[in-house]
């Protein structure tokens, strides 16, 4: 739960088994301006994160942040639209 996999190499990992059930993961990038990948987690207790670079925290932080540091300029706007989108994903992931 919520592990974070950065850089992890998984060619050949076997999943068979692990139980993901109910979790909605979804990778974005390179995107924003150090050009790295956004990692979007929400278990199927609700609980979600976020990571980027070696930044970690919920939605809300990050949409903080975004605001903060970026406002409106090119990395904002990106950033923001990838905020919209997952703020518009369903609380649960869809049963095989």
């Amino acid at each position: 739960r919520v592990a974070n996999l950065r850089g992890a190499d998984l060619s050949g990992a076997n999943l068979c088994g692990a139980n993901l059930s109910g979790t909605v993961v979804l990778q974005v990038g390179p995107i924003g301006e150090r050009r790295d990948y956004l990692v979007f987690v929400r278990a199927p207790d609700g609980s979600e994160s976020i990571s980027t670079g070696c930044w970690r925290g919920t939605l809300d932080d990050f949409a903080f942040r975004v605001e903060r540091t970026h406002g409106d300029n090119i990395h904002g706007l990106a950033y923001k639209a990838v905020i919209a989108m997952l703020r518009s994903l369903p609380l649960k992931a869809k049963e095989a």
